[in-house]
């Protein structure tokens, strides 16, 4: 897992944040601060427990959004 990986989890978190949020621009501008900044902190994570804990919880909460729509 390498930058790449990281990359496309970021965009995915955003596109999702989009989705689930699309009405709440509050909410939007809180979720869009908080990945960057998760981003920002783990920036140079290399263990790839760690690195495959967070992309767990990414498809957890994605797959709990298509399931129960807010």
């Amino acid at each position: 897992l390498g930058k790449d990986f990281a990359l496309r989890l970021f965009k995915l978190l955003h596109r999702t944040r989009q989705e689930v949020f699309k009405n709440d621009t509050r909410a939007l501008e809180a979720a869009r601060q908080k990945i960057n900044e998760e981003f920002k902190n783990n920036q140079n994570e290399t263990s790839e427990k760690k690195i495959n804990e967070v992309f767990l919880v990414f498809i957890i909460l994605r797959i709990g959004f298509c399931l129960f729509p807010l």
